[in-house]
């Protein structure tokens, strides 16, 4: 759990850094969502899937705003689609 807590760290620094990083620490929380769901620690588990569905929410109201500050659109649908899975996962971990 500690090597994923630092990676989270990590992640947090290279936000408005990275291009990606937004979608990288979203794949890394739920990394430790079904780590802590291996340890019986389902209540921390489902905290965190809260977490990123806040976090995909965040990421949707951005892309859109963006869009209309004239984003490239195979960029902007490129990026929707990939936020798209990580809610599939997120709700497929909450229902689990």
């Amino acid at each position: 759990m500690k090597a994923v807590t630092n990676a989270l760290v990590l992640e947090e620094k290279l936000i408005g850094k990275c291009p990606n990083a937004r979608k990288e620490i979203i794949s890394t929380y739920l990394n430790r969502s079904s780590i802590l769901s291996l340890m019986k620690r389902h209540d921390k588990s489902v905290t965190v899937l809260k977490q990123i569905l806040e976090m995909l929410r965040k990421n949707e109201k951005k892309n859109t705003r963006q869009m209309k500050k004239g984003k490239d659109v195979e960029e902007f649908i490129q990026e929707e689609k990939e936020l798209e899975i990580l809610k599939m996962y997120t709700y497929f971990n909450l229902g689990a």
